[in-house]
Formats: structure tokens, sequence, C-alpha cells
């Protein structure tokens, strides 16, 4: 326990001065009696302490949700108390969708040697509680639906309220929202993308019946308990409903936790393409305002949410630590990457059948 938060550190006999700091995503906590999650998956953990890595990692002071501050606090302690009991040479931070955010802070706030986001939130909770407003203004309104779409207090009511709103909606209302939200028809990570209109439709009720009606319910009605207030705006690209305005004490607040783009080491982002819960296009944004010379990113063409193949993130990563050791990014190009990542280990050549089994099944690296 460290400041009455959960923590796991790691320390192979032969280790190589880097430690790895993960930062698991606020939504989604180890439970009492789990094992605090040290990496994207136990296979990867064992195959980076062979490596030499270090890792750390914390299961925050508070329970699942949008403590987002809070959690970012609980790893800046465990950074504190890692460097004064272990000396790493230097440390990297990643973390995998809200965790991804954390780390991309921790680099932007000069607190770590370089940040590795899987599918990260670069546009902060307030992007995502906007995306997920346009979405919710469009479908109670098309559908004549009076589920709240802010002033959430009965949680998991408006929960159970909001999934079967999205199971009955018709297919254009649905389409519009989802685009509205930047939700692409990929669901299932391993599959191919689907084209028929019915599997398209399909994959859109799944994103919302699993991804955006939390956004939507749990995550919104714990900001807005935490906060006192909602954070959230109509997005400017959403017609036809009525316009509703965030308190701006309350959205000043939250938008500390959005990246800047003013990272003061290098990050090196690993994105899918067709990610419907942090939409490649919050990726594109974050670019647009960095450093080039300190961030880049690359992707992997694949649905899901944070879905790649160990083989993926360990080249990823080495990328990035070749980047602290030379100073120049080395070559991303995905065909170099691809043949990287094909020559890892048969034991890392596989990824979680996001959407699917949910459990790691054989898979081939995708970047592109």
């Amino acid at each position: 326990m460290l400041d009455g938060a959960r923590t796991a550190v790691a320390v192979p006999d032969d280790f190589n001065g880097t430690l790895l700091l993960w930062n698991r995503t606020p939504l989604h906590l180890s439970a009492a009696g789990e094992p605090v999650e040290l990496a994207a998956h136990p296979v990867l953990a064992e195959a980076l302490l062979a490596d030499g890595y270090a890792l750390a990692a914390s299961n925050y002071t508070q329970p699942p949700g949008g403590a987002f501050a809070e959690a970012l606090a609980d790893s800046e302690r465990l950074l504190s108390h890692v460097h004064d009991t272990l000396a790493p040479e230097r440390v990297v931070a990643w973390g995998g969708s809200g965790g991804g955010l954390l780390a991309t802070l921790l680099a932007e706030r000069g607190l770590v040697d370089g940040a590795m986001p899987l599918g990260g939130a670069f546009d902060g909770p307030v992007g995502i509680l906007d995306r997920a407003l346009g979405y919710a203004q469009i479908l109670t309104t098309r559908l004549g639906s009076d589920i709240p779409v802010t002033g959430i207090t009965d949680r998991l009511a408006t929960l159970g309220a909001v999934r079967e709103l999205i199971a009955r909606a018709t297919p254009l209302a649905l389409a519009e929202a989802s685009a509205a939200a930047e939700v692409p028809p990929w669901f299932q990570a391993l599959k191919p993308r689907p084209v028929e209109p019915e599997d398209a439709h399909a994959a859109l009720v799944k994103y919302g019946t699993v991804g955006i009606a939390t956004f939507w319910a749990t995550l919104r009605g714990d900001v807005e308990q935490r906060l006192g207030g909602n954070p959230s705006s109509t997005p400017s690209w959403v017609a036809g409903v009525p316009p509703i305005e965030a308190d701006p004490g309350v959205r000043a607040e939250l938008e500390k936790m959005t990246p800047t783009g003013a990272a003061l080491a290098p990050v090196l982002a690993l994105h899918s393409t067709g990610d419907g819960l942090t939409p490649v296009g919050g990726l594109a944004r974050y670019l647009s305002r960095a450093d080039r010379q300190l961030v880049r990113a690359v992707y992997a063409s694949r649905g899901g949410h944070v879905c790649f193949t160990f083989a993926e993130i360990r080249t990823t990563l080495r990328a990035l630590l070749q980047r602290l050791d030379t100073g120049a990014w080395p070559d991303l190009n995905p065909a170099r990457l691809l043949e990287e990542a094909a020559a890892e280990d048969t034991a890392l050549q596989q990824a979680p059948d996001w959407g699917a089994t949910w459990r790691p099944v054989p898979a081939s690296p995708a970047f592109i």
C-alpha cells in the first residue's frame, strides 16, 4: 500500500536501469484479491521482466470511475517512491485508454523520460463526455426518449435504460449518433471491418451498449458528482438537437486533464485505426498541436479498443527507447515495424480477442 493505493513493483535480477510505469485506466481496476496489473497482459509483463525492465503500477486510491486527477496523483506518488527506493536510470510511462492519457500527462509534466500511450484518450475526459453527449442527444431526440443526458443521479438505472434505447435504435439514428461520437462500425477487433449494412449496425449496437452507454451514464454520473456540475457542451458538429452548455467552472477543472501537446519528453503513441472508444481523430488532434520532434504515432489496422499484439507493443517500446538513447526517432515505416514485430517470439504473437472472447488468441502484426 502507498498512501491508500495498492501498488506493485517487480524488479528482475538483471535490471537494466529502465522502469516501465504502467497506468491502468481509472475506469477499470483490479478487484480486491486480484493482483495489481503491471502491464497490458501478464504474458507481456513476463517478457518485459525477462528483458531486464522493472515494472511498477498503482491500483489507485479511488474506486473505478472518473477520478482521473486522483489517479494521476497516485501515479506521481508511486513514481516518487520508486525513484527513492530503486533509483532507475530512466522511467517510461505507459498505459491503455484512460491510462494512456495519464502516461501522456506524465510526459507533459516532465515527470518521466518517455511515454507510450496505447489507444490513449487524447481528447481527455472532456472530449469523451462531449462526444457521448452528442451521441445521447441525437438518440434521445430522434427516438423521442426522455432518458437524461446530463444530471445523471441514478447511474445504474440510466445505464440500463440507455442500453435498451441503443438496442432498439433505428439504423439511421444509431449511425448518426455514432458518427457524431466518431464511432466506426468495427467492434470485433480481430475480424475484418464489416461491409454489410446489417453487420455494421450490429457493430454499432455493440459499441454503444458496451462502451458509449457507460460514458453516457456511469462515467458522466461519477464526474458530475465529483465536480458538482456538467462539464459537457453539445459538440459544434451536432445539429437538430437542443444545445446544452457546460458549467464553465466544472469544464475548466476537467480540462486540466486534457493533454496540451506540450510534451517535455518523447511520446510514441500506438493506436488502432478503427478504435471506437478512443477514436483515432483524438490522436490526430493531439498531434496537430504537438511538437513532432517529441511526439510521434504508429498505427495498427484493427478495430475494437486498445487491441494490439504483444509483439506490436514491444516493437513500439523498442522504437521509443531508441529515441531516448539516440535523441532521434528511428525509422517508423510500417513495413519495417511489421518485419520487426513478426520476428518476435511466438508467445507475443497474440492479442486479446476484443469484442468476442476477450482472451488472447494468435494474431499477426497489423502496423499500417
